[in-house]
C-alpha cells in the first residue's frame, strides 16, 4: 500500500528498475541544476541592486555637495558684488581714508539692514583700515577676527572660507578696499547654518556641521565625535547625542543605529587659508532601500519555489510520458535500423543518380543560358545589319553622285585623264570606308573570348561608332563625358555588347515614347579603385516596380513585339558574373540611369 503511494505521488514509475534510476537521476540532476541557476540568479541580482543602490547614494551625496558649493559660490558672488557697491557708494572712501569709524556706520548702517534682510543668516560687517587694524562692526555679533593680520591682500583678491572662533563658526567673505592703493577690508560673517537650510529646501534632510577639536577649546556639554565637535545651536534628545557622538564622519559609511540604517555623505569645510577645520556631514535614512531589497529577495525566493514545484511535478510527469515514448521510438528505431540496411546496400546507386541528375540540369541551365546569349547576339545582329544600312546609305549616295558625274563630263569631252584619277581615288575611298565599317561590325561580333587588358574610354567610343550613324538617323543627342583614361582586365567584347544592349535599349525608348529633344549622356569616372560608365536617357524612367524587374528574362518594356526582353538580363550576366562587376537601374527625375562598375587597374 505504501509502495502505491509512493508511486501516486510522482517520485517512482512503473518502470523496469534501470528506467527508475535513470529518471530520478536525471531529476536530481535537473533540479540541481535549476538550484545552481536560481543562486547565481540571485547572487547577480543582488549584486545589481547593490550597484544600483551604490548609484543612487552617489548621486543622492553629490546632489548634496553640488548644493552646498553653488550656495557657497553664490552667497560669495553676491556679497562680494554688494561689497564693492558699499565701497563705492557716497563716502565711504573717504571715511576709510579718514578711519572714521562713526561716519563708516552712518553710511553703511542702511545698506547692511537690506542685506540682512535678504539674508537672514548675515551677522556682522566689519570695516578694517589698511594696517588691518579694526574700525566698526555693523550687526549683532560680537566679533573681530583677529586673525586678519595674518593674510596678504598684496594680491587685492577677496578671500573667503570657515573661520574659528571663540567655540563658534562662521562663513566669512572677505573684500580688500583700493583707490591707487591699498585702504582697507570690508568683511561679511555669514552663519554656517545657512547652507545647511539651503540643503533641506531640496529636500535632502538636514545636515551638520563638525569642527576640528584642535580649532576650538572643549565645551563641558559639547557633542564630541572623535577628533570633531558637534557646531549647532540646537537642543538634541539623549538619544540623538548618542547617535551624533557614534556616527561616522567619513564619506559613504553605513551606520545602523536603533533599528534603522544611514549612509554618511561627507565633505571637508575649507578656511580662506584653504585649510580643512570641520566637515559638513548628512545622514541619510537608507531603510527604504534595505525594505525594498529584503522585498525584491523574498518575492524571488517565493516565485522560485513555486517554480521549483511546478518544475519537479512537470518532470515527473514529462518522465513517465517520455519513457512510453521511447519504448515506442525503440520499436521504429529497430524498423528504421532494417530500412538503413537496406537503403545502405543501394545509397550507392541512389547517389550515382542523383549525380547525374543535378549535372543534367546545371547543362539544361548553361544551354538555357547560351540560347538566352545566342537570341541576344541575334537580335543584337538585328539591330547591327540596320546600322549597315545607316552606315553604308551616305557612301553610296556619294559613289552614284561620283559615276554620274564621270558620265556626264564624258558626254561634254571633258573628262580627261587627271579628272578621272581623281573621281576613281574619291570612289576607292568611298569604297575603302565601307569596308572597314565592315570590319568595325565585324570584330564586334567576334567569338574572340580572351581575357585582356582594355581601355574602358576606347571600347566606348568603339561601341558608339558602331550606332551613331542610327543615332544621328534618329536625331538623337549622344553626349559622352570623360575625366581621364582607365584600364580594365577583363573581356572587351562582352563588355562592348553590355553596353551595345543598355544603349539600344535607351534609344528605342527615346522613340517609343516620342521625347522631344531625345538625349543620352554617357559618362566614365572613378570612385578608388572603381570604375563607373553611366548611361541616362531622358525618356521618362523605367515603368517598372520594382525597378529590378528590368533585368529578369522576357521582361521588357517595349510595346507589342518590339523587345524580347533578354536584352538588359544578358548585360548583367555579362557584367556581374563574366567580368566581377555591378551593373544598377534607378531613375532620376528626366529618366533612367544605367551604371556598370568594374573594378580598375590602379598605376596605369
Amino acid at each position: 500500500m505504501k509502495f502505491k503511494t509512493y508511486l501516486a505521488m510522482g517520485i517512482f514509475s512503473n518502470k523496469t528498475s534501470l528506467g527508475i534510476s535513470t529518471k530520478t537521476k536525471t531529476m536530481i540532476l535537473v533540479l540541481g541544476l535549476f538550484i545552481f541557476i536560481l543562486l547565481t540568479f540571485s547572487y547577480f541580482r543582488y549584486q545589481d541592486m547593490s550597484k544600483e543602490n551604490k548609484k543612487i547614494q552617489l548621486f543622492y551625496g553629490q546632489q548634496i555637495q553640488n548644493i552646498f558649493e553653488i550656495s557657497i559660490e553664490n552667497i560669495t558672488s553676491f556679497f562680494i558684488n554688494r561689497a564693492f557697491s558699499n565701497i563705492h557708494s557716497y563716502g565711504v572712501i573717504k571715511a576709510i581714508k579718514q578711519k572714521n569709524p562713526s561716519l563708516l556706520k552712518s553710511l553703511s548702517i542702511q545698506r547692511f539692514e537690506v542685506l540682512k534682510h535678504e539674508s537672514s543668516y548675515l551677522k556682522n560687517m566689519i570695516f578694517y583700515d589698511n594696517h588691518l587694524n579694526h574700525l566698526v562692526s555693523i550687526g549683532d555679533y560680537k566679533f573681530v577676527n583677529q586673525k586678519i593680520k595674518m593674510l596678504d591682500f598684496s594680491n587685492l583678491k577677496p578671500k573667503y572660507g570657515f573661520f574659528t572662533h571663540d567655540n563658534q563658526m562662521t562663513y566669512n567673505v572677505l573684500v580688500p578696499i583700493f583707490q591707487d592703493k591699498f585702504l582697507g577690508v570690508l568683511e561679511f560673517v555669514f552663519s554656517p547654518e545657512f547652507f545647511s537650510k539651503k540643503i533641506m529646501q531640496y529636500g535632502y534632510g538636514k545636515g551638520f556641521i563638525f569642527i576640528s577639536k584642535d580649532k576650538i577649546s572643549p565645551q563641558k556639554n559639547g557633542i564630541k565625535n572623535g577628533h570633531y565637535f558637534l557646531y549647532s545651536q540646537e537642543k538634541f534628545k539623549p538619544i540623538e547625542k548618542v547617535f551624533l557622538q557614534t556616527a561616522p564622519l567619513d564619506q559613504g559609511k553605513k551606520y545602523f543605529f536603533d533599528g534603522n540604517m544611514y549612509i554618511s555623505h561627507a565633505f571637508d569645510l575649507y578656511s580662506y587659508q584653504d585649510k580643512v577645520i570641520g566637515k559638513f556631514v548628512l545622514y541619510q535614512d537608507i531603510n527604504s532601500w534595505q525594505q525594498k531589497f529584503k522585498y525584491t529577495l523574498y518575492q524571488t525566493l517565493f516565485f522560485a519555489l513555486i517554480t521549483f514545484v511546478l518544475l519537479f511535478f512537470i518532470l515527473n510527469y514529462g518522465f513517465d510520458v517520455l519513457i512510453k515514448r521511447l519504448e515506442v521510438s525503440n520499436s521504429d528505431l529497430k524498423s528504421k535500423q532494417q530500412e538503413l540496411q537496406v537503403l545502405n546496400a543501394t545509397l550507392e546507386t541512389k547517389v550515382s543518380q542523383e549525380i547525374k541528375r543535378r549535372m543534367h540540369k546545371e547543362e539544361e541551365a548553361k544551354f538555357k543560358e547560351r540560347i538566352l546569349l545566342h537570341q541576344s547576339k541575334m537580335a543584337s545582329m538585328g539591330e547591327m545589319i540596320g546600322n549597315i544600312a545607316h552606315q553604308w546609305r551616305q557612301p553610296l549616295s556619294e559613289l552614284g553622285a561620283i559615276f554620274a558625274n564621270m558620265g556626264v563630263l564624258e558626254e561634254m569631252g571633258k573628262l580627261d585623264p587627271e579628272k578621272f584619277n581623281q573621281k576613281i581615288s574619291e570612289g576607292e575611298n568611298l569604297i575603302l570606308h565601307m569596308s572597314n565599317t565592315i570590319d568595325d561590325f565585324r570584330s564586334f561580333f567576334s567569338t574572340d573570348k580572351q581575357k585582356s587588358v582594355y581601355s574602358i574610354n576606347k571600347m566606348c567610343l568603339n561601341t558608339i561608332a558602331l550606332i551613331d550613324s542610327a543615332f544621328k538617323n534618329h536625331h538623337i543627342v549622344l553626349e559622352t563625358k570623360e575625366y581621364e583614361e582607365v584600364f580594365v582586365d577583363g573581356y572587351p567584347r562582352e563588355f562592348s555588347q553590355a553596353l551595345l544592349n543598355i544603349l539600344g535599349n535607351a534609344k528605342d525608348v527615346l522613340l517609343e515614347r516620342k521625347i522631344k529633344n531625345p538625349k543620352i549622356t554617357l559618362k566614365i569616372a572613378t570612385l578608388g579603385n572603381r570604375v563607373v560608365v553611366s548611361i541616362k536617357d531622358n525618356g521618362e524612367g523605367i515603368k517598372l516596380n520594382p525597378i529590378e524587374k528590368i533585368f529578369e528574362p522576357y521582361v521588357s518594356t517595349k510595346e507589342g513585339m518590339n523587345g524580347t526582353g533578354i536584352g538588359l538580363y544578358m548585360s548583367k550576366i555579362i557584367i556581374e558574373k563574366n567580368t566581377n562587376g555591378e551593373l544598377l537601374a534607378y531613375n532620376d527625375t528626366s529618366g533612367a540611369i544605367f551604371e556598370i562598375w568594374l573594378e580598375r587597374l590602379m598605376g596605369t
